[in-house]
């Protein structure tokens, strides 16, 4: 088959004359999987789904607030499993302690399975009650399938105290307020000033 001169360059003439294209299809055979459940005997009554191997860990970044300042509380589960599953824990806040619902942030290498890393939870309280209160420990149920057991972990207790002094802000306010009013004397005497000497001009 004759090709016109100058249609083709000449690279793309000899890919045109060399090449042999085939076209089929292909396709694996499907893959069964058969997922367990986990075993119903010695099930903790808190277990909540969570599979694999952790470790359980809860800070307080403050150990005293003022009345009415919101805390943190931190509890942070790490180790290797299924974190994308994994609940929030519950919290016992003691009476006079108000908790809210936590944040989350997940440092995880998604190039392993299972995952490994670590799922962070914010939980962020406030008190208007002053005292010292006693954060019980945090209970986590997991299931290892290495040990093909159950396992419960625990977080230790943690001790705060809630001032019986509001958190003081107004004199950060005065100190800025003095600051501004300061600041615009200053800017109305340099005024003052220009225009007094275009008058004398």
């Amino acid at each position: 088959q004759e090709i016109a001169e100058g249609v083709f360059p000449d690279d793309e003439i000899a890919d045109r004359l060399n090449t042999v294209v085939y076209e089929n299809n292909m396709s694996t055979e499907p893959v069964a999987i058969t997922v367990k459940p986990t075993p119903p005997k010695n099930k903790p009554a808190d277990y909540n789904g969570a599979t694999g191997n952790f470790k359980i860990i809860a800070l307080l970044k403050k150990n005293g607030l003022f009345k009415n300042e919101e805390g943190d509380l931190v509890v942070t589960v790490s180790g290797k499993g299924n974190f994308t599953q994994l609940s929030a824990p519950v919290i016992q806040w003691p009476a006079g302690i108000e908790g809210f619902e936590p944040t989350v942030v997940d440092s995880l290498d998604h190039e392993h399975s299972p995952l490994n890393g670590k799922r962070v939870f914010h939980f962020r309280f406030v008190s208007a009650k002053p005292g010292d209160y006693v954060l019980p420990t945090i209970g986590f149920s997991f299931f290892n399938p290495d040990s093909n057991n159950y396992k419960t972990i625990v977080t230790q207790s943690a001790t705060i105290n809630i001032s019986n002094k509001e958190k003081n802000t107004t004199a950060v306010e005065t100190i800025e307020t003095k600051k501004n009013t300061s600041n615009n004397h200053w800017k109305w005497w340099m005024v003052a000033a220009v225009l007094f000497i275009f008058m004398t001009i």
